[in-house]
């Protein structure tokens, strides 16, 4: 880039910040940074997701968005963010420091037999969400995913209706459900689709009604005269447990370097606001009367943490890269395939070292509700 001029700049709309570079004035690259509220168990981390990436036509293959997002990540710590999560093509994203934790699950239900649920479905009326609906979408919708790692945190000022579906490009329908009583009980959202019902989000204040959503998709797909219903869902979500009475299918996809990746930005600000989450979880396990204190050291430094007595704690050290400490935080990785990488070195006299980080670090189901995808 010999005699040219360069300069990134930045673009502020509301949550939305779009960084750009420009060679000789010119735009010849873009991507967007947006800001969410990110559980993490029961507590939240500030998450900046990546967005909209994407260089002109003429400019690709020169190397404009690998500097361009090398500078991305550096403001991206700057401005205070604690994460950073995308949904990415393969084997471009860890050259920064990103790695895989989210899988893609989603279930099936043939027809058929999601027919059967009419017989003990309750009674119901569902009609099309509105922005009336929006406020106790908005509540039920925090309550049921209060301690879901990798959902988003809803609120009135941001959430303005279910905008997609299964794809970027994939608009959605939202119907909410109430009850015999008229009252609000829940909602179901599914892809705009004459020949499918997939299924993207749902959610019900009493899981009594399951019968009654899934009698009502069931109708859905018989009008499209489709032979099954896919939902997606994550793998611990109690429709998924419901849905096995009627006989059903789990499809679990794992990317390798691609898809829904992450990192950590600010190490010391992120343990911070985990760690009341974290003396929960020991407070709730057997290791409830004893102490520990952890070093986390990682290429962005290192954090200590310590639990139980003051005084001198027995424990030990985890040496590993911040990707791989995203990864475990999340709970996409165990305690135990984590400590057997290669590039990663534990030290410990500590008899039960493994057992405090299962503890602290217990192997999960994080999810990102499509709808919510960015």
């Amino acid at each position: 880039m010999e005699n040219t001029q360069t300069l990134i700049r930045t673009r502020d709309e509301g949550r939305e910040h779009t960084r750009e570079m420009l060679i000789d004035d010119k735009v010849v690259c873009w991507l967007g940074v947006i800001d969410f509220t990110m559980r993490i168990g029961a507590g939240t981390a500030r998450m900046a997701g990546i967005a909209g990436v994407e260089t002109r036509h003429e400019h690709r293959k020169k190397g404009y968005m690998r500097i361009l997002f090398a500078d991305t990540v550096t403001y991206m710590q700057q401005q205070g963010y604690d994460v950073t999560m995308l949904y990415g093509i393969p084997d471009f994203y860890t050259k920064f420091g990103y790695a895989v934790c989210l899988s893609t699950p989603s279930l099936k239900l043939q027809t058929r037999d999601a027919e059967l649920a009419r017989s003990i479905a309750q009674p119901i009326t569902t009609a099309p969400t509105t922005p009336a609906d929006w406020p106790a979408i908005i509540d039920l919708f925090n309550q049921r995913n209060a301690a879901r790692t990798c959902s988003m945190a809803r609120a009135a000022d941001t959430f303005k209706g279910f905008q997609k579906g299964s794809y970027w490009d994939v608009r959605a329908e939202s119907v909410a459900i109430r009850d015999s009583h008229d009252r609000f009980a829940g909602y179901v959202v599914w892809d705009q689709n004459a020949e499918a019902v997939h299924v993207v989000e749902l959610e019900v204040a009493d899981e009594a009604l399951y019968p009654a959503l899934l009698a009502m998709l069931a109708q859905e797909a018989v009008k499209k005269r489709c032979g099954d219903i896919t939902f997606h869902l994550p793998l611990d979500h109690p429709f998924g447990e419901f849905a096995q009475r009627y006989g059903c299918e789990w499809s679990v996809r794992h990317f390798r370097h691609a898809n829904g990746m992450g990192r950590i930005l600010n190490q010391a600000s992120l343990f911070d606001k985990l760690m009341p989450t974290l003396q929960k979880r020991v407070a709730e396990s057997p290791k409830r009367d004893h102490s520990f204190a952890l070093i986390l050291r990682t290429d962005l430094g290192e954090t200590t943490l310590m639990f139980g007595a003051p005084g001198e704690q027995p424990g030990g050290v985890l040496d590993l890269s911040q990707d791989r400490l995203m990864q475990l935080v999340l709970g996409y990785r165990s305690a135990t395939d984590v400590l057997n990488d290669p590039a990663v070195q534990a030290q410990s006299t500590h008899p039960n070292f493994r057992e405090w980080l299962d503890v602290l670090f217990p192997r999960g189901y994080p999810h990102n509700w499509l709808p919510d995808y960015f």
